[in-house]
């Protein structure tokens, strides 16, 4: 999910919308920077708003680098690689996912490289 680079002249708009794709460490931070921007001085607004394009800019670079990292998933034959599909359909669409099976099936070592496939863990 990458985002298109910031225009010189960017918004307050583009700003909060390129937040989604920073780290999740920094997403409070930066929306408290942009409530915090009508309350700077008009002659020091730009400077701000420069350094606040800046940072977003190196989280959600970072984010991608983080992604392109990430090595090439297989699977060995375990019960829970059999089911990857739909453990993924469940991980994607809820919040909360509880997943059981037998000791050995799989669920410690195969969960994490299903998450990481969704996209999880580079945002962290």
């Amino acid at each position: 999910m990458s985002s298109e680079p910031l225009s010189p002249n960017f918004s307050l708009k583009q700003l909060t919308d390129h937040i989604s794709s920073c780290m999740s460490k920094d997403k409070f931070r930066f929306m408290g920077r942009i409530r915090r921007f009508s309350s700077i001085e008009k002659g020091k607004q730009h400077g701000y708003l420069q350094k606040l394009s800046a940072d977003i800019e190196n989280s959600v670079l970072l984010v991608e680098q983080r992604r392109r990292q990430i090595p090439e998933i297989e699977y060995p034959d375990l019960p829970v690689s059999e089911k990857k599909d739909e453990i993924a359909e469940a991980i994607a669409a809820n919040q909360v996912v509880i997943i059981a099976g037998e000791t050995g099936s799989g669920k410690t070592t195969q969960i994490p490289k299903i998450c990481l496939e969704l996209g999880r863990g580079s945002a962290v």
